[in-house]
């Protein structure tokens, strides 16, 4: 068994960490690559600086996709792309484990070994180790959120990354920003507003106050929905079309597709296979498939496991009602709401090809494994 005892995250557990993800990332371009497709990582190795500045003004700050090719061109250019996958694997470790480290100072090995087993979960692990554009956005996506806990216990933060930061993958990946952006919002009226005014008047709300307000909430979102249903519809059936070109077409190339026959031609369909897709689109492998693929195992575990593991965090993070003024607020608006939001957004984007679901489900591993594994380490600060 694993001792209770205290542990000391030093720069020995660092380099150890930067020698697996070498390892991790020599081991995804030459080995796993032959079994299964890596994304666009092949692509961005081929870029390299083309020294004209009308060749990337002003196309870098209107299509993301080139802006991402020009950051790995540069690396390709000035260190060579044999070198470029290395630097940027390091680079994310080193940044998440700053980010990070703080919150193993008076943690104990087991929660250590806790926040390993996520963080080297295979797919999480896939893509903080090859060229893509997830590589960026997770290790800024933990940085942000690390951000927004710091707030939330009073502490400061540099403003200046904080922001460059959020423009980045609020430009890269738009989509998955969202559920990000709201909870920093939430965060930012808890701290500047409503404790501001319970602390004045000496006010304190029971959690049914905060869970009236959150149902009058949601009821305005769907008095919203149905309010402006011609110009959501429109949206709606461009997502349902934007699904169809990115997965349908390559219905027949990939050997992940997945809900093949699902009815998915407007918005009807969307809202029909809402409560199923979202589930299916972020809880990995189903069993069927396992069944019919065994190489989908190793996923169906990860799955299986962090599961249980995000399901764990969210209820532990109850504990914290005694210690964060406000909670409750922030539970229902915040982690909730928030949670709900990343599975609605991922939904689309993963109902159809597994590959697909397994990879941009990480851009919301921060938000839903790291947020609550660091303000429940955060509350030993505090006790």
């Amino acid at each position: 068994m694993l001792e209770d005892k205290k542990f000391d995250f030093s720069n020995n557990y660092l380099l150890f960490l930067i020698f697996v993800k070498i390892l991790l990332t020599f081991f995804y371009l030459n080995i796993y690559e032959n079994f299964s497709t890596i994304g666009d990582a092949r692509g961005y190795l081929k870029r390299y600086l083309v020294f004209d500045f009308n060749a990337y003004y002003p196309l870098i700050f209107t299509n993301r996709q080139y802006f991402v090719e020009t950051i790995y061109a540069i690396s390709n250019t000035f260190f060579s792309n044999y070198l470029t996958p290395y630097i940027f694997s390091t680079i994310s470790i080193l940044i998440i484990w700053n980010v990070c480290k703080f919150y193993f100072v008076t943690t104990n090995i087991k929660n250590i070994f806790f926040f390993l087993l996520i963080f080297f979960s295979p797919s999480f692990a896939l893509w903080t180790s090859v060229p893509s554009k997830e590589i960026i956005t997770i290790t800024l996506f933990i940085y942000l959120i690390s951000c927004a806990v710091k707030i939330i216990f009073n502490e400061r933060i540099n403003i200046l990354l904080f922001v460059i930061s959020a423009l980045i993958v609020a430009y890269v990946r738009p989509n998955y920003f969202i559920p990000y952006f709201f909870f920093i919002l939430v965060v930012f009226i808890k701290i500047f507003i409503l404790d501001k005014f319970t602390n004045k008047y000496y006010i304190k709300f029971s959690f049914g106050i905060y869970f009236i307000a959150f149902t009058i909430f949601i009821l305005l979102i769907l008095f919203n929905i149905i309010y402006f249903h011609d110009y959501l519809t429109n949206i709606i059936n461009f997502i349902v079309y934007k699904s169809y070109s990115m997965f349908y077409v390559f219905e027949h190339m990939s050997s992940s597709m997945r809900n093949e026959y699902m009815e998915w031609n407007d918005y009807n369909d969307f809202y029909k296979n809402i409560l199923f897709g979202s589930i299916t689109a972020f809880s990995g492998p189903t069993l069927s498939e396992v069944i019919n693929r065994p190489i989908f195992g190793v996923f169906f575990i990860e799955s299986l496991i962090l599961n249980l593991i995000m399901l764990y965090l969210f209820f532990s993070l109850l504990n914290l009602k005694n210690i964060i003024s406000n909670f409750y607020f922030l539970y229902l608006f915040g982690f909730l709401f928030c949670f709900c939001l990343a599975l609605l957004i991922h939904y689309p984007l993963g109902i159809f090809n597994l590959g697909s679901s397994l990879r941009y489900k990480q851009n919301i591993i921060p938000l839903m494994f790291f947020l609550p594994y660091m303000m429940l380490k955060y509350k030993y600060k505090y006790c």
